[in-house]
């Protein structure tokens, strides 16, 4: 109970490794196909300034916005003279998103996938949105129908996994990230979809195995500190949970969540000595962090 959905739990890491397309748009956000002036967002900044004061921000954040406006009148003239154009849908549903218009977004989107049937791209990239908007009952129609190539499409298994689970199928969520993690073993975000899974079906041990693996590929993750969390309520009552985080603590004895909740828990039993020993060990191994700095106060 209170776990964040799994598209919130993965979104930064979606973000940090599926970016680079709209970053690169708000560097450049100017190129247009037919040679239209380009509008170089990323100059705004030069790159031997080495610190914008505080106040300069908005003012820049204002400048790109507006450039984003300007891109996309281009690219919507563009787009009238081709209107099948799936390049420059594409950058449209960007400079939408860019300028915080969703529906538009989706919109642009919506075209690019009845002009290109076959394309996975778009199909993903209206799931993400719909998800974005809380709607994975809506993001799973855009993944459907998709050819036999879809199956071992890395982001189409996440969105696939995401909108299952965020919409209460975790059985179908288990099965998708299970493929997921198949076609490829060095993907966290599967692993971290799969445990979330698992432990949403009770399957507690299975958890801990994903887990276990994600943890090893990035353990610095949002989703291994929500996940950690569930287990730690968990162990309040069930001997099954404890036994687990005693197996997570034998191989990542460090991690600043898992510490963190071993002696919240210890102080709850009322060990407060205990706790006090646990709490200032965490704090040795990581003194700026202000949840263990703040938990070795009380």
């Amino acid at each position: 109970q209170g776990l964040a959905g799994l598209h919130d739990l993965l979104e930064h890491g979606y973000d940090v490794a599926n970016g680079g397309d709209l970053r690169a748009d708000q560097q450049d956000v100017g190129i247009v196909e037919d040679g239209l002036h380009a509008l170089g967002v990323g100059d705004e900044v030069r790159r031997d300034v080495p610190l914008v004061e505080a106040h300069t921000l908005g003012e820049l954040e204002l400048k790109s916005r507006r450039n984003a406006e300007k891109a996309r009148t281009y690219y919507l003239r563009a787009l009238e003279k081709r209107p099948d154009d799936l390049r420059t849908l594409l950058k449209l549903a960007d400079l939408e998103l860019m300028v915080g218009d969703r529906d538009a977004e989706i919109h642009h989107l919506d075209r690019a996938i009845e002009a290109h049937a076959e394309e996975i791209g778009p199909r993903v990239r209206l799931a993400r949105a719909r998800l974005a908007l809380g709607d994975p009952e809506s993001a799973l129609v855009p993944l459907t129908g998709l050819p036999s190539e879809a199956q071992t499409d890395i982001e189409y298994l996440k969105a696939r996994g995401e909108a299952h689970a965020d919409s209460g199928d975790f059985l179908g969520a288990a099965e998708v990230f299970e493929a997921l993690t198949t076609v490829d073993p060095g993907d966290a975000d599967g692993f971290y979809g799969l445990a979330f899974s698992y432990g949403a079906l009770g399957k507690l041990q299975e958890m801990k195995e994903a887990l276990l693996r994600a943890l090893a590929l990035r353990p610095d993750a949002q989703a291994a500190n929500e996940l950690v969390v569930r287990l730690f309520a968990l162990a309040e009552e069930n001997r099954e949970a404890q036994s687990v985080i005693s197996e997570l603590k034998s191989h990542h004895p460090e991690h600043p969540q898992i510490m963190l909740l071993e002696a919240h828990l210890t102080q709850k039993k009322g060990d407060s000595a205990r706790a006090l020993d646990l709490y200032r060990t965490a704090t040795q191994k990581h003194p700026e962090d202000g949840t263990i700095l703040r938990g070795l106060a009380q």
